[in-house]
Formats: structure tokens, C-alpha cells, sequence
């Protein structure tokens, strides 16, 4: 292998790279350059290029002569098939992703690419849903390069009408965070929902500010509102209520949360940045999300229920919402981690 060199003079952390591998050799090789050892996953899409898990990062001005000490590697990242489709678990962050051939109903409420996000060995949450004026849903999906190191799905849902909408999701070895690379061709209005609701529903909300930390609230669910806008900086001088991170603290101690990486460029009109929301709606109608008025879903649950207006018909939801009509492009990490590792030193 050539040599690795660090030219910028700053120091990396742990991260998967992307180099040369060489020639021959199995899928996952082992290598070593003195006391460091790493590993390599090549490539299922282009053998000569291979994934580089780095345990220790790289130091500044640092150089490293790998050299294959064995042909069969290993590394921390799994993916297997379950039910409805693929799960992909490096230790720290799971996700699990639609499978192929999963169809939508003809109601325009259609399966999302994600039906479950863990951190560590912990519970299960959120799911994900297509709101569209389609009445036809297919997904396409494939699993690009399946680990033990780097793990890439990408999902293509067919809407119809020559209507699209594409995800992918790349999961590193050693790392507590996805990133996610959206593409939308769908129709004006149409979204992809991040769903937070019943038992996953948030207990506190984490935003990025100004300065080098972040505040910290707990959502009120009385009535829709929007918390925040996530975008990346090239849409910073077009948008107000902006944040470049979030994340939602869950009851178990589980925080979930969104880092912008890139927003797209802004174009005029291209809707690229991820919303969050307070929403109401009745079970088993989220076609009300957006349909009804704000007003007509206050129905606030005890102790600050109205009691003239009856028991409440509506149940509080929490979601990220991101529009994925024609030319809407987004790259943000998925991040998971526990709350306390969020609070800073000392405490709140």
C-alpha cells in the first residue's frame, strides 16, 4: 500500500477512510505499521478501493506504511437481514432500513426508508413514513458494500408518475453516527417524516447556538409549532430559526440526534433543510398532520386540559419533517448517544 501521509496539520480521530487496497487478498485484510494495527475492508463496488478503520485516528503531520499481515481481518460492523428488512449494527448505532420490494398503500402515507434507530445495546425507536399525494409506493433497495468496516444501503422509492425519492446511508466502524445523503424528485409538497410519538415521544429538546454548547427545554405539546430548521451553511443567509444540530432526549436516557453536513446548494426555492415540529394528530390519521389547522388539534392533554372541550381526541407527536420534491438535496449525520455524555462537565 502507499504510504498514508496527513498533510493538513490537524489531528483525526477514529474514522474509516477510504484508500487504494492492494492487490489480492480477501474481503477484510489486517494490517500493521509497527505498534499500530488496522484493518481493511475492500470494496464490494470497486475492488482496487478499500476502507481503512483508523482506531487511534491519525496524529498531525503523521505517516503510516501499512503492510497486509494477514488476509482475513476483522472489524466491529454487522448487517443482516430480519424482518422487513436490513439491520445495520456497529455497537454504537443501529439502524434498521426498509427491504426491497416494500410497497405503500394508495392513501399517499407511504413506508419510509428507516423503521428503527438504536444507540448501544438500548431499546429501539422512531419510525419513518412518505407523505405523499402518491398513490403508489415501491421501494428499490441494495446493500453497496455490507461491512465488517463500512456499510452502504441505498433505497430508491418509485411514487409513480415518474416520481422519486432516494436515501442513502453509509454506518462506519467506530462510530455513533450515519451519515444520511437524501435526494428528492417527488412532488411539491412531499415529505419524508421522522416520527417520534407514544413511548418514544421526547422528554427534552437539545439545539445548537451561537456559541459552543446548546440550549436545552422540554417541548410543549399543546399545539403544532416548529422548534427548528437544520441546514447546511450555504443556506444560513436565506432561513431564520436555524440550528446545524438537534437532538431529541427520550425517556430511557436516549438521545437522537440530526448534524447537518451539507444543505445543498439554495437555488431559489429548493426546499433542502430538515424542519422539526411539535405535531398533533388522531391515531391512525397522520394525513391530518398538515391538513387541518393548528387550532383545531389544541386540545391539551391534563393537567393543563380545558375541561369544557372533552377528553382530548389528539396524541402528541414529535417529528423531523424534510421536503423531497423536485431538486432537493440533504447530508446530515444521524447521531446516537446518551444523554448525560451531552451535558457539560459539572452539569447543566
Amino acid at each position: 500500500m502507499a504510504p498514508l501521509r496527513e498533510l493538513a496539520g490537524l489531528e483525526h480521530g477514529p474514522q474509516v477512510v477510504e484508500v487504494a487496497a492492494p492487490p489480492g487478498g480477501g474481503r477484510c485484510l489486517a494490517l500493521a505499521d509497527g505498534r499500530w494495527r488496522a484493518a481493511l475492508q475492500r470494496s464490494r463496488r470497486d475492488p482496487a478501493r478499500g476502507f481503512l478503520y483508523l482506531p487511534d485516528g491519525l496524529p498531525a503531520h503523521a505517516e503510516r506504511d501499512w503492510r497486509v499481515v494477514a488476509g482475513d481481518g476483522e472489524g466491529p460492523l454487522r448487517c443482516r437481514l430480519v424482518a422487513g428488512g436490513w439491520e445495520l449494527d456497529n455497537g454504537l448505532l443501529a439502524l434498521r432500513l426498509v427491504a426491497d420490494g416494500s410497497a405503500g398503500g394508495g392513501d399517499g402515507l407511504h413506508p419510509g426508508p428507516v423503521a428503527g434507530v438504536r444507540g448501544g445495546d438500548g431499546s429501539w425507536h422512531l419510525r419513518t413514513w412518505l407523505d405523499t399525494r402518491a398513490s403508489t409506493c415501491r421501494w428499490r433497495c441494495v446493500l453497496e458494500e455490507d461491512g465488517p468496516l463500512r456499510a452502504v444501503w441505498r433505497g430508491r422509492a418509485e411514487l409513480g408518475g415518474g416520481r422519486w425519492y432516494e436515501l442513502e446511508v453509509t454506518l462506519d466502524a467506530g462510530l455513533p453516527f450515519a451519515r444520511l445523503a437524501e435526494r428528492g424528485g417527488g412532488g411539491r409538497g412531499d415529505q419524508v417524516v421522522w416520527d417520534f410519538a407514544g413511548p418514544d415521544l421526547p422528554v427534552r429538546w437539545l439545539q445548537t447556538d451561537a456559541g459552543p454548547g446548546h440550549a436545552a427545554w422540554r417541548p410543549h405539546y399543546g399545539i403544532d409549532r416548529r422548534l427548528a430548521r437544520l441546514a447546511g451553511w450555504t443556506q444560513f443567509s436565506q432561513l431564520s430559526d436555524l440550528a446545524d444540530g438537534f437532538a431529541a432526549v427520550l425517556d430511557d436516557g436516549t438521545a437522537l440526534g440530526a448534524v447537518a453536513l451539507a444543505g445543498g446548494g439554495w437555488r431559489g426555492g429548493r426546499l433542502n433543510h430538515l424542519e422539526a415540529w411539535v405535531r398533533r394528530f388522531a391515531a391512525g390519521h397522520p394525513e391530518a398532520r398538515r391538513g387541518e389547522p393548528p387550532e383545531a388539534r389544541a386540545d391539551l392533554l391534563h393537567p393543563d386540559a380545558i375541561a369544557a372541550r372533552g377528553a382530548s381526541g389528539e396524541a402528541p407527536h414529535l417529528c423531523w419533517e424534510g421536503w423531497i420534491g423536485p431538486g432537493t438535496a440533504r447530508c446530515w449525520a444521524l447521531a446516537a448517544a446518551p444523554a448525560a455524555a451531552l451535558e457539560p462537565p459539572g452539569g447543566a
